[in-house]
């Protein structure tokens, strides 16, 4: 399945949750899906908040050098690729964002091979069992990362980066989150 229509296919919270995790205007986004929701607005905010305070905090833990490296590396892999996807997409009258006709799949899947590599060996090399809602969390804290060095770009490289997140945290975590009831629910529930 094309990486853009995974992400359209995304609940509500779990891209909600990406573009609060990037300090977004969720306004900009409010009307241009239409998913399930999971929680109002008020309880998205509040779980994005203390998704990111986690992922913070494990940052720490796991070394924010090397969460840092992680960043600067996903960001320059965004980076390197922007002008031929600004040159083609342009070509074909479209600019990046998550309501992009589908045919421009072919040219963002291979951008998300180069984040899923190098996002998963890094979660992979840190897993521990059991530990999905921290993987989660790093998850949001390091695109927040990459959306803030993405964010004056010259090319639409956070919404970019949002669908990127998004798309990595259904391929691997969606079961857990229905497992969970949702995204609020499962930061609910691994609060002390």
């Amino acid at each position: 399945m094309h990486i853009l229509r995974m992400a359209l296919d995304l609940k509500e919270e779990i891209y909600n949750v990406i573009l609060a995790a990037a300090e977004m205007d969720l306004s900009n986004y409010g009307s241009t899906f239409q998913f399930e929701c999971g929680g109002g607005d008020d309880e998205m905010s509040e779980a994005a908040e203390k998704l990111v305070q986690m992922g913070d905090g494990l940052t720490q833990k796991y070394g924010k050098k090397d969460c840092d490296q992680l960043i600067e590396d996903i960001t320059q892999c965004l980076l390197a690729k922007s002008e031929n996807i600004n040159q083609w997409l342009s070509a074909h009258g479209a600019e990046i964002n998550p309501t992009l006709d589908i045919s421009a799949t072919s040219v963002l899947s291979g951008i998300y091979v180069g984040f899923r590599e190098k996002l998963g060996s890094y979660l992979f090399s840190k897993k521990e069992e059991g530990k999905e809602m921290q993987d989660i969390s790093l998850v949001v804290s390091i695109a927040k990362g990459v959306c803030k060095s993405l964010h004056d770009s010259p090319f639409n490289g956070v919404s970019l980066a949002a669908t990127l997140a998004s798309n990595f945290i259904a391929e691997n975590y969606q079961q857990f989150l229905l497992n969970q009831g949702g995204l609020v629910e499962a930061v609910t529930a691994s609060q002390p």
